[in-house]
């Protein structure tokens, strides 16, 4: 027999928490990244002006969003209500911020946005005149709003991703009213 080794035949299972030291495990902490503010959609005429505008993006969380290897990724769209990614929104383009650079825990990033609503190349981008003319005929003046999309495809390690969209109008979205002009539904 082997003093350093004993086997136990348990017949009573139920009480086996009774017997341990209970131990609590967690993970470190995680970015936390949401809307921090959104301002611009100056456009008002579809085939000739760009929205343009600042956005920011608020981490705050106690750490830094700085994933290695991963962009992080913040994707814009006009959409005719107040809900981005409910499927009627109209992707305008994307921008990334480098790892290297990341948000840290508590802080924020400011960037900038220009994107054109109507592409005048329907070969490039067939989907903004199907869009648009979805909406109406030339003249016709389309309320909307300009917003952001944070990490979208939940790439960068967030404590609530739930928050990166439909946050509110001026911290991740801006009201805008545009007109379809000439050229930009046939």
């Amino acid at each position: 027999e082997n003093p350093t080794r004993a086997v136990v035949n348990e017949q009573k299972f139920d009480d086996n928490a009774k017997a341990s030291t209970a131990i609590t495990i967690s993970r470190p902490g995680n970015a936390d990244l949401t809307g921090g503010g959104f301002t611009g959609g100056s456009a008002s005429t579809l085939n000739t002006s760009a929205a343009t505008g600042t956005f920011v993006i608020s981490n705050i969380g106690a750490v830094s969003s700085s994933t290695p290897n991963i962009d992080l990724k913040v994707s814009f769209y006009f959409s005719p209500d107040a809900t981005f990614g409910d499927g009627n929104d109209l992707f305008l383009g994307d921008k990334f911020i480098a790892p290297a650079q990341g948000i840290s825990g508590n802080s924020s990033f400011t960037g900038s946005y220009s994107f054109l609503l109507f592409d005048s190349n329907p070969n490039f981008r067939s989907d903004y005149v199907t869009y648009w003319a979805a909406r109406g005929s030339v003249g016709t003046k389309v309320s909307g709003f300009i917003g952001m999309i944070i990490d979208p495809k939940s790439l960068i390690l967030d404590a609530n991703p739930l928050n990166n969209k439909n946050q509110g109008v001026n911290k991740d979205r801006v009201a805008i009213d545009v007109t379809i002009a000439a050229g930009t539904t046939t």
